[in-house]
């Protein structure tokens, strides 16, 4: 009997052995999660490891799970919490939670209870918004917001307990987004510039750097071709990165940056095209995430998600997911994908999409805030701008000139859902191609019209 028990371990071996030898990496969907809203997505995703993980879903929840996203727990739920990152200790107890909405909250149980913390921001009257944060042992640093006149700087060196705020230079940036560090004194932050005057310098997608703690920033890249904002950004090392670009021009376009130097320089790799794009709206490039240096993601307000597999030479268009905003490298073998819903690529039996499966259609989604078509259009200079918002979100309106390279900020402040209607007179400004831009906490929108006067 024990022979014969014994031959069966051994066959059961072999089988498990040849059959894990068949698997081949890909996607898969741990859960059939499907979030509230069709809006609604995984704003972030933290993974302690391949197991235990946090994700934040915007206007709702801090959730957990154990077991690789197969199942969740609602840690706390909050209708008027616009969570927008998430960061844990390595150890999991502690936690932080930042919002768009001028609130940030901690646990210091594991995720099981969380409490209101304050990030002494009083300097200026644009409340404080925590868009990005990591963190170096029990120190916690975070920035915010994207749409912000004032980048801040946020620091903890107790955990999460007490808080200080450093302004960064309006010279080098003022909207700040994501946020990595290598060490205590070396890192990085993403972000934007806007100023008024010129619609290039007043749109500039830029990443700083710091090597004292964020005492002092430098600028390492900037671009005012297809400006926009630097969105995510990881390390696979000391050495070599990537970021994404949300576009303010040519918005269909998708790009990222690449380092290869430690962040001291970047160079830009042209992706693709969103094609099919029925919406007149900019299509936010958003989260980027790259297994080892040859093969990456690149995703955003679209659905399906960039593939190269030759370091960003070639792309192809994977057919699954959208939304995305955060992908997080657990090793070179597992990568969590956040977005419409949570994704993670690894060598499972149940892969729903695996290296060899491709598809070029990528179909836009459609956005829960609207922005009307002007009126009049042409116009001699004075329209009535309409729009819906269909969440209480951050606004900023902005009205551009692309051939005249002129551009004027309307205003940038938080607004409830509802029906807006701005007047704007632009009798001095000069005949030409203008466009709209209605930034959002979600997807931008974009209304193009004339100005036109009778000779």
């Amino acid at each position: 009997m024990r022979n014969r028990n014994f031959l069966i371990s051994i066959h059961l071996l072999l089988i498990f052995r040849f059959t894990s030898d068949a698997q081949t990496f890909g996607w898969h969907e741990p859960a059939n999660l499907h979030l509230p809203a069709a809006m609604d997505r995984f704003e972030d995703i933290y993974f302690l490891d391949t197991n235990i993980g946090y994700g934040v879903i915007y206007e709702r929840f801090v959730m957990k799970t154990l077991d690789g996203g197969a199942s969740w727990d609602t840690l706390t739920s909050s209708p008027y919490a616009a969570y927008r990152c998430v960061e844990f200790t390595d150890d999991g107890k502690y936690g932080i939670a930042g919002t768009l909405n001028s609130s940030a909250t901690r646990t210091t149980d594991y995720g099981q209870t969380w409490t209101l913390i304050d990030l002494h921001d009083s300097l200026y009257p644009d409340p404080s918004r925590m868009c990005g944060i990591t963190h170096i042992g029990y120190s916690f640093l975070g920035v915010g917001w994207w749409g912000s006149d004032v980048g801040r700087f946020y620091k903890s060196g107790d955990a999460g307990a007490t808080w200080s705020t450093t302004y960064i230079d309006t010279s080098l940036a003022t909207g700040l987004v994501d946020i990595c560090f290598f060490s205590a004194d070396t890192g990085f932050i993403t972000g934007c510039k806007n100023t008024t005057g010129n619609i290039y310098t007043s749109n500039e997608s830029v990443i700083l750097k710091t090597t004292d703690g964020g005492a002092t920033w430098s600028k390492v890249f900037s671009d005012t071709v297809i400006a926009g904002r630097v969105w995510k950004i990881q390390f696979l090392n000391r050495n070599v990165g990537f970021a994404s670009i949300e576009p303010y021009y040519d918005p269909d376009t998708v790009n990222i940056l690449k380092t290869v130097d430690g962040g001291n320089s970047w160079s830009m790799i042209p992706v693709g095209r969103i094609h099919n794009n029925t919406f007149a709206t900019p299509i936010g490039t958003q989260g980027v995430g790259f297994a080892t240096e040859q093969k990456g993601w690149v995703g955003g307000w679209y659905s399906g998600v960039f593939q190269t597999l030759d370091g960003g030479v070639t792309w192809d268009s994977l057919a699954f997911g959208g939304n995305f905003n955060r992908f997080q490298r657990i090793d070179s073998t597992h990568i969590f994908a956040g977005g419409r819903k949570l994704y993670k690529w690894t060598d499972s039996i149940q892969a729903i999409v695996d290296t060899d499966t491709v598809t070029r259609v990528v179909t836009p989604i459609k956005p829960r805030n609207t922005l009307y078509t002007v009126s009049p259009n042409p116009t001699d200079g004075k329209l009535k701008i309409t729009y819906e918002l269909g969440m209480e979100t951050n606004v900023v309106l902005e009205i551009a000139n692309v051939d005249m390279r002129r551009h004027v900020q309307l205003f940038n402040k938080h607004q409830k859902a509802g029906h807006y209607t701005y007047t704007w007179d632009g009798s001095g400004m000069p005949e030409g191609n203008y466009i709209i831009w209605l930034g959002t906490d979600e997807i931008p929108l974009v209304q193009k019209f004339t100005i036109e006067r009778q000779q």
